[in-house]
């Protein structure tokens, strides 16, 4: 056994308290975190605040499209628009009720390069 063995195996063997250690203090229980279970009315209100929250960037599109300045690469608004509007009406008839059967789902575009 080379020089650099034996210290590496002396350092292993110094080292195995301590992994033993570490290793009986991760056994420990661990306490249980108690989840509280969300009724359909939290989702409904968290649902109709989300809704909001895309109605109101509306007014930042506009903005941030009349800031638009022209280059090679223009952001596409309308693209945008239509995935947020796709966006709330999909939480729209989730929270009346009207989807009852699966049905297919048309992807977001989120490619708002011109």
């Amino acid at each position: 056994m080379n020089r650099l063995s034996l210290v590496l195996f002396v350092l292993v063997l110094a080292a195995l308290p301590a992994c033993a250690q570490k290793r009986a203090e991760v056994r420990e229980p661990v306490a249980e975190v108690v989840v509280q279970p969300r009724t359909i009315e939290t989702e409904l209100a968290a649902l109709t605040r989300l809704e909001r929250e895309i109605q109101l960037l509306e007014p930042l599109l506009r903005e941030a499209q009349s800031a638009a300045q022209s280059s090679r690469l223009q952001f596409d608004y309308d693209a945008l628009r239509l995935d947020l509007d796709r966006i709330r009406l999909g939480i729209r008839e989730y929270r009346a009720g009207e989807i009852s059967q699966p049905r297919a789902i048309e992807p977001l575009s989120g490619d708002y390069r011109r």
